[in-house]
């Protein structure tokens, strides 16, 4: 789909659901939290050590306050949410 994050935001929420869930790297929650468009985190902690990979957020990526809100164990994944500080 083309154009910005919150015309597409704007489209989906006309369509029937509930929650919009954004699944990508670091570019594209970018450039959704620009528009104000991102409400929660919800981030996996998988028990995989790695030596190398692929940042999450490049060294620029602004500070966001968050607040945890919840936790969940699915065998040996931890869910972590957190929403945005007002």
């Amino acid at each position: 789909m083309k154009g910005s994050p919150s015309s597409l935001i704007s489209k989906l929420k006309e369509q029937p659901g509930k929650d919009i869930w954004l699944i990508g790297g670091g570019d594209l929650i970018r450039e959704f939290l620009k528009e104000k468009l991102v409400d929660q985190f919800m981030i996996a902690v998988i028990p995989v050590l790695l030596g190398k990979g692929i940042p999450l957020f490049k060294q620029d990526f602004p500070v966001h306050n968050l607040k945890l809100s919840n936790t969940q164990i699915y065998n040996e994944i931890v869910m972590l949410s957190y929403d945005k500080k007002q």
